[in-house]
């Protein structure tokens, strides 16, 4: 599937890239966050109206970030915080 990012995107490429990282084998803490979690990280760092979580959820697929399905059709991306 091929997704093209708009500009906006880009920026949250570049937040997401700078505050997340994948896991490693020896990761502790929390590793699991819902598309809302991150949006909701996206917002506390870079706020704007600009942006939506279907947009978030693209860009956590562009990235390729493992996901792990959860009840009630949710969806949990595979991260940890710096």
């Amino acid at each position: 599937m091929d997704i093209t990012l708009t500009s906006e995107q880009i920026k949250l490429v570049n937040i997401l890239n700078h505050f997340f990282v994948t896991p490693q084998d020896y990761a502790a803490g929390k590793l699991f966050y819902t598309t809302m979690e991150v949006f909701a990280k996206l917002q506390s760092i870079y706020p704007s109206d600009s942006y939506s979580p279907e947009q978030v959820t693209e860009v956590l697929l562009y990235l390729k970030i493992e996901t792990i399905n959860g009840a009630a059709d949710k969806i949990f991306w595979y991260l940890q915080e710096r």
